[in-house]
């Protein structure tokens, strides 16, 4: 037992009062009074619990804060609070940005594979302009072939009277004027197919682009109202960026803003009530019972919780 602890332990013996009346008059739970007498700090929440709940305590018994003062200052410092606060803050921060860095990873993997698909489909590949040069190709080498059997049935054709000559010339003309349609249609077909192919190309970097601005989305905060029907002490941690320690007194309406989550520890469970748009929880514990690690988040607009196992 701590030399405070046993200071105030002896008092509360000599004026016939037991834990229980202790804690029915000041509202400090009885596991808390039993930490104090014993100099277990360290199992109260903060150090901001700790000064209140002896100077509580000692003001219960008719004595002042100045009159413990040097006893609690010498058994409970605020630096070792300070220390403990860090390190549990730095293991959620490490353990949230863990869990953070997976989604990153698998997101950047997701992009990459939706680039290549897109870049398969609409990118054309070097056997598209094979086909095309070869359809070009084989479209001359009809035209010169054609070309030159027209050759060869004028040269023929001069045996013959001018009027042979010139009903043959519009014959020729004839069957060389269809071919010739078919060789234009031939290549404005593969150029406006090239046309089109360049026109919806798109880059990787387009795709991503647009891929992030789908994801970009605002960041939305959730406010909640904690109201309090008596005297109660709170610790809030919000979203692992922020911690609020402070004793309610009866009557007192909070209120907080989160956009993932908040954990809240609560000194008198019975005497403190959590809402946020029609949802709300109320005695979520028994009359001054002290009840940690309840976590609350937004699911679908609804406001719920669970209690995180230690």
């Amino acid at each position: 037992m701590s030399d405070l602890g046993h200071f105030l332990s002896e008092k509360r013996k000599e004026q016939d009062k037991s834990i229980k009346d202790v804690s029915k008059a000041t509202l400090i739970s009885k596991a808390a009074i039993e930490a104090i007498e014993s100099g277990d700090f360290d199992s109260l929440p903060s150090y901001v619990h700790c000064y209140g709940f002896v100077k509580k305590y000692a003001e219960y018994l008719g004595y002042t804060y100045d009159d413990v003062k040097s006893l609690f200052e010498s058994e409970c410092k605020k630096e070792d609070f300070q220390v403990q606060e860090a390190q549990e803050s730095e293991e959620d921060y490490s353990s949230a940005d863990s869990k953070r860095k997976f989604p990153v990873f698998a997101a950047v993997f997701l992009l990459l594979i939706i680039g290549g698909i897109l870049a398969y489909i609409f990118v054309p590949s070097d056997s598209t302009h094979k086909e095309i040069r070869l359809t070009e190709g084989n479209a001359g080498l009809v035209t010169d072939n054609r070309a030159s059997e027209n050759n060869t049935d004028l040269n023929e054709s001069k045996a013959f009277p001018d009027d042979n000559i010139s009903s043959e010339k519009i014959a020729g003309e004839k069957e060389q004027t269809p071919k010739t349609d078919n060789q234009s249609s031939i290549t404005e077909n593969a150029t406006e197919s090239d046309g089109k192919a360049k026109d919806n190309e798109i880059t990787p970097y387009e795709i991503t682009q647009e891929l992030n601005k789908e994801k970009k989305v605002v960041e939305k905060k959730y406010n909640v109202s904690l109201d309090f029907s008596d005297t109660c002490w709170v610790h809030v941690n919000i979203d692992n960026e922020k911690q609020l320690d402070f004793i309610a007194e009866g009557g007192l309406t909070k209120t907080i803003s989160f956009s993932d989550f908040f954990i809240i520890d609560i000194g008198n469970a019975a005497a403190i009530t959590i809402s946020h748009n029609g949802d709300i929880y109320r005695n979520l514990g028994g009359w001054r019972e002290p009840v940690k690690n309840l976590r609350f988040t937004m699911d679908n607009g609804t406001l719920k919780y669970s209690k995180i196992e230690n």
